[in-house]
């Protein structure tokens, strides 16, 4: 009996890790800050677009200031290709900063979507 509950403890304890592993490891999130000439370009639609190419999820927003609001999760070598796309947004963007600050993953969203209003 003794042998059976520390195998259960130790396969609980592997996937545990393995999910730890997947969802913090594997797994990014990254909130960005984007300005320039950035409103009234599809900025956002094409975010939503290049999101969606490359799996990710979470959310773009207008802001008040005239920048741009991202947050977005999804793997690492993703994000970076996601980041390096912001740079530079759709063609009729003007970008002229991207800023960024790294977050603990969550995997609270399902897809990529444009949220209205707020910021």
């Amino acid at each position: 009996m003794a042998i059976r509950g520390l195998l259960k403890r130790a396969r609980q304890r592997t996937l545990a890790a393995y999910l730890y592993y997947l969802l913090h490891l594997m797994n990014k999130r990254v909130s960005i800050v984007i300005s320039g000439r950035v409103h009234g370009v599809g900025f956002r639609i094409c975010a939503v677009d290049e999101a969606e190419r490359l799996n990710l999820t979470g959310w773009v927003r207008n802001r008040a200031d005239g920048k741009v609001e991202i947050m977005a999760e999804g793997e690492e070598t993703d994000i970076d290709a996601f980041l390096e796309w912001c740079k530079t947004g759709p063609d009729s963007a003007d970008v002229t900063s991207v800023k960024t600050v790294n977050a603990e993953p969550t995997g609270e969203y399902d897809s990529f979507s444009i949220r209205y209003g707020g910021g």
